[in-house]
C-alpha cells in the first residue's frame, strides 16, 4: 500500500477523530469465536415444541429437572463459514455486506444495484432503490464522519433511497436480493421477574456474586423466544467483570446461554472496561432483532465495534445451543488518510 503524507488539516482531523472514536466506543470486542472461551449450553434436538417456543431448558428435557452446571462448548468462526453465515447464504443467496447512511441523502454501498434490502437498527428490513453516484463532496462528508473508511477515492460509491432512509446507527447491513415476506424485525424491551433473575443466576453460577449488577431483556414482537443480557461489576472498582447472553422460551425457561467470567482477558488493544455508571455492554450491545428464514431463534443485530473499527454482527444460537455470529468490520482509526483516501 502506497502511503501519502497527510496534510496538516488531515493530521488535525485524525487527532480529533481519535478522540471521537475513543469517546464513542470505550470498549469493544475484536475476538474471533475460537478465541472466546466456552459457552455453556444444552444440546437440544429439534422438535415441534421448540418451534412453538417450548424448547427444553438447559441440561434437561423436563422443566422440573435440575439445571446443568456450566460446561465447555465449542464455537465456530464469525465469517460466512460459520453457522449464521452459512444459513444466510443458503436462505438469502448471499451474505450481508456493510453500508453507510449519509445524513440527508440516503444509504450508500460500494455496489451498483437496482435496489438493496437493508437490515438496520430500526424495525423491519426495507428495500431501497438506486438513486445515483455519491459525489466527491458527499464522500468527503462521509470520511469526516468516519464512514466508508476502507474505500478509496477512485472507487465509486452508490446512493440508494432518500433522506428518510436512515437509522440511528450510522451503518447497516444490506443484501441485493429482495427478502422473503416472512422476514420481520423490531426490538422491544421485556421485563424480567425476580423468579427469572433467580433462575438465571443459578444457571450462570452467579448466585453468590456481590457488587453492582445490570439485567435487561429484549424480544421480537410475536416471537415466543426472548434474550436476556446480564452484567456483573467489581464491588470496589465498579468495572465490568462478567457478562452473559441468555436465550429463553415462551415458558421463560433457559434454552441456552453464553457467558464470560473474566471480561478483562478479552479486551482488545486500547480498549477499556465499562464502569457500572456507563450503562453500556461490552460483548452484547443489541441494536435490533430479526426473524430470518432458516433460523430457529430470532437473530440479533449487534454493535460489535472496537476502539479502532466499526462492526455489525448478526448473532443467534444454533439448534444445538451454541452461540454463533456473522460479522462485518471496517477499520476506521485512520479514516481517509492513505492510498487514495479523501484528503
Amino acid at each position: 500500500m502506497r502511503h501519502v503524507a497527510p496534510r496538516l488539516g488531515t493530521a488535525l482531523r485524525l487527532m480529533a477523530g481519535i478522540a471521537l472514536l475513543i469517546a464513542s466506543v470505550r470498549c469493544g470486542d475484536a475476538r474471533t469465536e475460537e478465541a472466546r472461551h466456552a459457552s455453556a449450553a444444552a444440546v437440544v434436538a429439534p422438535s415441534a415444541s421448540e418451534q412453538a417456543g417450548q424448547a427444553a431448558p438447559v441440561g434437561s428435557t423436563d422443566a422440573s429437572s435440575s439445571l446443568a452446571q456450566p460446561g465447555p462448548q465449542p464455537r465456530g468462526p464469525v465469517d460466512e463459514d460459520g453457522y449464521v453465515g452459512m444459513v444466510l447464504k443458503r436462505e438469502l443467496g448471499e451474505t450481508p455486506r456493510m453500508g453507510w447512511f449519509l445524513p440527508g441523502a440516503g444509504f450508500v454501498t460500494p455496489e451498483r444495484q437496482d435496489a438493496v434490502s437493508l437490515l438496520t437498527d430500526r424495525g423491519s428490513p426495507s428495500r431501497v432503490a438506486y438513486k445515483g453516484i455519491v459525489t466527491p463532496s458527499q464522500r468527503s462528508a462521509m470520511k469526516e464522519q468516519f464512514l466508508a473508511c476502507e474505500t478509496f477515492a477512485k472507487d465509486p460509491l452508490f446512493l440508494f433511497g432518500d433522506a428518510s432512509s436512515h437509522g440511528d446507527f450510522a451503518r447497516a447491513l444490506f443484501v441485493t436480493r429482495p427478502l422473503p415476506a416472512t422476514v420481520r424485525g423490531g426490538l422491544q424491551t421485556t421485563a424480567l421477574t425476580a423468579d427469572d433473575l433467580s433462575l438465571i443466576d443459578r444457571t450462570l453460577g452467579w448466585e453468590r456474586l456481590t457488587g453492582p449488577r445490570w439485567d435487561g431483556a429484549v424480544s421480537l414482537a410475536g416471537s415466543p423466544f426472548f434474550y436476556s443480557i446480564h452484567r456483573r461489576y467489581d464491588g470496589a472498582s465498579k468495572e465490568l467483570r462478567r457478562e452473559a447472553l441468555v436465550l429463553h422460551d415462551a415458558a421463560r425457561r433457559v434454552i441456552a446461554f453464553d457467558k464470560t467470567d473474566d471480561v478483562e482477558q478479552e479486551l482488545c488493544d486500547g480498549c477499556g472496561l465499562p464502569q457500572a455508571s456507563d450503562n453500556v455492554g461490552f460483548l452484547f450491545r443489541p441494536l435490533n432483532l430479526f426473524q430470518l428464514p432458516g433460523f430457529r431463534y430470532p437473530v440479533m443485530l449487534l454493535d460489535t465495534s472496537t476502539i479502532e473499527g466499526r462492526a455489525l454482527s448478526l448473532m443467534t444460537f444454533t439448534p444445538d445451543g451454541v452461540l454463533s455470529s456473522f460479522r462485518q468490520y471496517e477499520y476506521a482509526f485512520t479514516c481517509g488518510l492513505y492510498d487514495g483516501g479523501v484528503q
